[in-house]
């Protein structure tokens, strides 16, 4: 399984990626792509509060939790959906770049799984703090693997 993760800023399109993909699950699941939403709200496994945006928030928790928790979210949607023909979700959230101390262990934890294949990551270069988060994605995408 494939993992597309966009961290975008805000004002810079992403809301309009956000919603196509939304409105468009249907022919994506066709192509064999899922969406997964901001918070994992489109992810088959709901386990976790903060999976519905306006309930608790995800980056108010410790790095090792929200990683874990993110990691058994992505497992049990991927066991789900690579039996309906699924071969990559996508992820797109603007706070990614925003709370780049929660993103890249998370990224980094996603790349060393051997489950899935870290795909790509795309990030909008315009907002204050891209040199941490940058960084923290380039030593991550830096193999032949990607």
């Amino acid at each position: 399984m494939k993992i597309i993760i966009h961290i975008g800023a805000g004002k810079t399109g992403t809301s309009s990626i956000q919603m196509t993909l939304k409105e468009n699950q249907q022919e994506l699941h066709k192509l064999g792509f899922h969406y997964m939403g901001l918070v994992f709200e489109h992810a088959t496994t709901k386990k976790f509060a903060w999976q519905n945006q306006h309930a608790v928030n995800f980056f108010a928790m410790d790095n090792a939790r929200a990683c874990n928790e993110v990691l058994e979210v992505i497992d049990g949607t991927i066991e789900q959906l690579s039996k309906k023909g699924i071969h990559t979700i996508i992820w797109s959230n603007e706070s990614l770049l925003k709370q780049s101390s929660k993103t890249i262990p998370i990224l980094q934890t996603l790349k060393k799984n051997t489950t899935y294949k870290l795909s790509h990551t795309f990030v909008n270069m315009n907002h204050g703090s891209i040199q941490h988060i940058f960084s923290g994605v380039s030593n991550i995408n830096n193999t032949k693997e990607n």
